[in-house]
């Protein structure tokens, strides 16, 4: 799974899902979270496909989340306020 970042507002990321079958809502993606692989390093690469990685440990928060016991992670990339 990979994803970018258009405006930098800092913040997090956390992946759901909605079983089929049921209403495709809010309700229901908030209902299963996605946990995270906490074995595995994750990766920033910028300049496409060939260009540079750079693997790091990522930055879990699991305590006041919402829905209560889910995990997020913190975005790697410094705020942009510039």
């Amino acid at each position: 799974v990979s994803w970018a970042i258009t405006a930098n507002h800092g913040g997090g990321y956390q992946y759901r899902l909605c079983p089929a079958g049921e209403p495709l809502n809010e309700a229901c993606f908030q209902k299963t979270p996605l946990p995270f692989d906490r074995s595995r390093k994750q990766l920033f690469r910028w300049g496409g496909l060939d260009g540079t990685k750079a693997w790091f440990d990522g930055d879990y928060v699991s305590e006041g989340t919402n829905p209560p016991g889910s995990t997020w992670v913190k975005n790697p990339i410094p705020r942009n306020d510039g």
